[in-house]
């Protein structure tokens, strides 16, 4: 039986297919929207590391450790 290919898109997964990639090997892969999204983000982040300011778990640690800098952005 071929495993089934879930695209991972502009809906989120639903638990069922959380569960069919966990525990039937099924695969994932990234639509367009999803990779969109992602180009997206990346560019914001690092539009805003360029400002210098502490952003909570890119420049910085998180929790406990949440006022330490990280010289590169993680």
């Amino acid at each position: 039986m071929t495993a089934r290919v879930i695209v991972l898109d502009a809906r989120p997964l639903s638990a069922a297919d959380v569960a069919e990639i966990a525990r039937c090997n099924a695969r994932l892969v990234l639509g367009e929207e999803a990779t969109r999204r992602i180009r997206a983000s990346r560019a914001l982040i690092e539009r805003l590391t360029q400002l210098g300011k502490p952003l909570y778990g890119v420049t910085t640690g998180l929790g406990a450790v949440s006022t330490r800098r990280w010289r590169r952005p993680i």
